[in-house]
């Protein structure tokens, strides 16, 4: 792989588990999509929500190995992973503990997403809780937080404290919901070096497309000196192992 390829740490691309795809044959036409895009590193990040889930972890690894065989057949150079959106809530850790939550590709790495309306107060509970026997966490499409986002000052504390974030490709996109004021402060998130990953949050051909590429050029014109690193360095140092 060289530098100029694409990591998407969150999908909704595995089919029939979540809101996402429906069937394998739209998870096929979504990952010929994000092989066009680039993309060669690709996070499967079904939902999580305790109690909610209408899969089984083991149903989970299951699946994501027959996919890989099938792809890795087709194109050896895209590699796919493993891992939860974990919707934050009270007892994730008894969660976590119990192996019923995939970590990113089996690694200490949890994606964590928060309520709309979440407040810094709940992202800083649901970090201790996460972290309290050793895990990472990586905040999922952080732009989407309000009080969080308008909060620099807590984004690098929790950034001090280890705390990743992965930002939504969409939230760069020039037309779009975050067009005008979201989108000059998302640009800001990028070139302050808070972001840590990309993320396309594909759930369908139609809905929220594995569409990546335009980011990552927006990405290496906002933030040259750390652009590689976001938008595939971080990702490959993940899945080896490295603590980021």
């Amino acid at each position: 792989m060289d530098n100029t390829y694409i990591a998407d740490i969150h999908s909704h691309i595995l089919p029939g588990v979540d809101d996402g795809a429906k069937d394998p044959e739209t998870s096929a036409r979504l990952l010929s999509k994000a092989y066009e895009e680039g993309t060669r590193i690709l996070f499967f990040t079904p939902h999580y929500q305790r109690g909610r889930n209408k899969y089984k972890p083991q149903n989970l690894d299951a699946l994501y190995n027959a996919i890989a065989r099938v792809i890795g057949s087709r194109w050896p150079d895209m590699k796919l992973y493993l891992g939860n959106e974990v919707y934050y809530e009270p007892g994730i850790k008894e969660d976590l503990k119990a192996g019923l939550i995939h970590t990113m590709a089996g690694t200490r790495y949890v994606l964590v997403e928060f309520s709309r309306s979440t407040s810094v107060k709940n992202v800083f509970r649901a970090v201790r809780e996460v972290t309290a026997d050793g895990h990472k966490m990586i905040v999922a499409h952080v732009e989407r937080y309000p009080a969080l986002v308008e909060d620099r000052e807590s984004m690098e504390k929790l950034k001090d404290m280890g705390v990743l974030f992965q930002m939504n490709a969409e939230a760069l996109r020039k037309k779009g919901f975050f067009a005008g004021k979201e989108l000059k402060g998302n640009e800001g998130l990028v070139s302050q070096g808070l972001i840590s990953f990309i993320g396309s949050d594909s759930h369908s051909v139609d809905l929220r497309p594995p569409e990546i590429a335009f980011a990552a050029d927006r990405i290496r014109k906002l933030n040259p000196e750390m652009a590689d690193q976001i938008i595939s360095g971080n990702a490959r140092d993940l899945v080896s192992g490295k603590i980021l």
